[in-house]
């Protein structure tokens, strides 16, 4: 029995957090850049386009885009500095310089921006499959919790 309480504390708990997390955390990231897709644009310029290295817990070296620009909107001066809507580092130097490639210092690009708040904007608007799935995982949490109740309804009844 008591095996049994420990199960359905830790699924009760797993199904709350992978919810509030979803709800309170990542849903409200994914409308974000899905809204983004219906952003306005601008041309803006790249100020500042370099590579952030830095060593992890394990001291690997990692790299990740550093991109800023600027933009102008009713003749007022902004400036933005995210990519996507998902920032990340790698190991991999040539990967962060071929991203970078796209946005050369100097280089004009699309601006997206929100009409609401213009000085939230992005270089690529929309969400990525990898953004897309990530900001979805604390479901994943709320599926294992269902799983486990299951289990546990399974063994109730057979009298175990």
């Amino acid at each position: 029995m008591k095996s049994i309480l420990i199960k359905l504390f830790v699924s009760i708990v797993f199904f709350a957090g992978g919810l509030t997390a979803y709800l309170y955390i990542t849903k409200p990231m994914a409308d974000e850049a899905r809204a983004s897709e219906t952003w306005p644009s601008v041309e803006g310029e790249v100020i500042r386009s370099e590579i952030n290295s830095y060593r992890n817990s394990e001291g690997k070296e990692m790299y990740s885009p550093d991109v800023a620009y600027i933009y102008q909107l009713n003749g007022k001066d902004y400036s933005g500095s995210k990519i996507s809507d998902l920032s990340y580092s790698t190991s991999s130097e040539n990967e962060v310089r071929r991203k970078l490639a796209k946005y050369a210092k100097g280089s004009t690009v699309m601006v997206y921006y929100d009409p609401e708040d213009p000085y939230n904007s992005t270089l690529k608007p929309g969400i990525g499959f990898v953004a897309n799935l990530l900001y979805h995982l604390p479901l994943a949490f709320c599926a294992v919790s269902v799983l486990l109740l299951f289990g546990l309804v399974r063994r109730f009844i057979k009298g175990e």
